[in-house]
């Protein structure tokens, strides 16, 4: 029963081996030949999508097995990649987005409640927090590495390789998902509709003084974040990078985030908690604002690479601080409503922030830069609130 934990890393190892990572841009504009705001808009069909299919799905968990779940998620992602490299045709490339969010469903929640099970049958819960740390690593360990190699897949076979060959990995990780064992388990009847208790859940957070600016500066903050995965590449080509410099820059900023997360405690006690919280959306807005006005290749760099790793340091604060505020039977479809929310807004903004990119880049880039320092600078979270 040991060996799942192992598997499941490797699960996460291989399904997260996105060799696209580094040169999606080029991989949608130039061989799919789609302008920015037709890629975004992919996106926001790939964000409904996975909203629409997470009940669904989380239902078949929890009846059929985790296993099985993540047997299809695996193979979903699989059949995703390969028929999104195929041709380069916008309705083709939709049918990706909503198989590759289908098979993240499948996998969503399942994966980490194999895990914990699994701790839990061999009495073993006390080690979660190293147990999904490494999970964690798992996953940026197979982004630092595919980066690099997709460039040189690129180069070297052409624009929509790396999104074919990301497909083998993930069944790769299909057959893994084939030798876990299904720890036992009980099986729940809700007692209330999934969607009742969300939106009970954000009722909750409506009328929290402490809780509800914490989800405020979260959703604007890591939306407004969520935008240099689509404008770094861009960043990039002007300042003069090279399509096979990307995977090593992408490898590199991933390295440098979890390097900066590792000396959390630190910038805590330096920074103190609201001005840390606050910092992870001024120092982004201003190399949002300057990276706008500038093509020097080493500073555009410095400025993703400083984007990024405060853009890391979110996740494990907000976590942190949202489970202050949260009783403990409500904490799981409270996050999941935070998380929901999130993905809203950003499926919604997409569009628009497409449009904008379309329009001008730099000026895409200063208004996410001001929006980024607004927030910062008038953030509702105070210290009593941490």
């Amino acid at each position: 029963m040991l060996a799942n934990i192992k598997k499941m890393n490797l699960i996460q190892f291989f399904i997260n081996m996105h060799f696209l990572a580094a040169v999606t841009i080029p991989f949608f504009t130039v061989w799919g030949g789609l302008t920015f705001s037709e890629t975004m808009l992919l996106q926001s069909l790939f964000i409904f999508a996975w909203a629409v299919f997470e009940v669904p799905t989380g239902a078949f968990a929890d009846k059929f097995g985790r296993k099985k779940s993540i047997i299809i998620g695996c193979f979903s992602i699989a059949l995703a990649a390969f028929i999104y490299g195929s041709v380069p045709n916008i309705y083709v490339f939709m049918l990706g987005e909503v198989l590759w969010a289908l098979g993240l469903s499948f996998i969503s929640g399942a994966d980490e409640a194999i895990i914990y099970d699994t701790l839990k049958t061999l009495r073993r819960t006390n080690d979660s927090k190293s147990v999904f740390a490494r999970y964690s690593m798992a996953l940026s360990l197979a982004f630092i590495i595919a980066s690099p190699i997709g460039s040189i897949i690129a180069v070297k076979f052409g624009m929509n390789y790396p999104m074919i060959f990301t497909g083998i990995p993930a069944v790769f990780a299909g057959f893994v998902a084939m030798t876990l064992k299904e720890p036992k388990r009980k099986i729940l009847r809700a007692k209330k509709h999934y969607f009742r208790i969300i939106a009970e859940s954000i009722s909750y957070i409506q009328n929290h003084p402490k809780l509800r600016p914490l989800v405020i500066d979260s959703i604007l903050g890591g939306t407004m974040l969520y935008y240099i995965l689509w404008l770094y590449q861009v960043m990039l080509a002007n300042s003069g990078a090279e399509i096979f410099q990307y995977g090593w820059i992408s490898a590199g900023m991933n390295i440098f985030a979890i390097l900066l997360l590792s000396q959390i405690a630190r910038l805590d006690a330096f920074f103190g908690k609201r001005n840390l919280i606050r910092a992870t959306v001024l120092i982004p807005g201003i190399a949002f604002i300057a990276g706008a006005f500038t093509q020097n290749f080493a500073i555009t760099i410095i400025l993703i690479f400083a984007i990024m790793g405060f853009r890391g340091l979110r996740t494990p604060l907000f976590s942190s601080y949202f489970n202050i505020h949260i009783p403990s039977g409500k904490r799981a479809t409270m996050l999941s409503a935070i998380s929901m929310l999130g993905r809203f807004l950003a499926a919604a903004l997409n569009l628009a922030v497409g449009i904008m990119m379309d329009w001008s880049v730099q000026g895409t880039m200063v208004s996410i830069g001001a929006v980024l320092l607004i927030l910062g600078i008038f953030s509702g979270v105070r210290e009593t609130d941490l």
